[in-house]
């Protein structure tokens, strides 16, 4: 899918963009590759481009509450199964 984040990261650098957030929505759970690319290798990206700060967003599986959150969709999903 299109525009891809590291050329996204590295055009808002660029525009003046000096801090941004990024969010994986459709990652509820951070793999270590998830995880590299889209915190380590795009930070590089951003800071090389010109940007101060780059924060990753963690995944639902970072905290108690995210699991939480998981928890109760899988138990209200698997109630039409029995």
């Amino acid at each position: 899918m299109t525009p891809y984040t590291d050329a996204t990261v590295k055009r808002l650098a660029r525009e003046g963009i000096r801090r941004i957030a990024v969010v994986a929505p459709g990652f509820p759970a951070d793999c270590i590759e998830t995880v590299d690319e889209l915190a380590r290798e795009n930070a590089e990206y951003f800071l090389s481009a010109g940007g101060e700060h780059l924060e990753f967003v963690r995944g639902l599986n970072d905290s108690e509450g995210g699991i939480r959150v998981i928890e109760s969709l899988v138990w209200r999903e698997l109630q039409g199964w029995v």
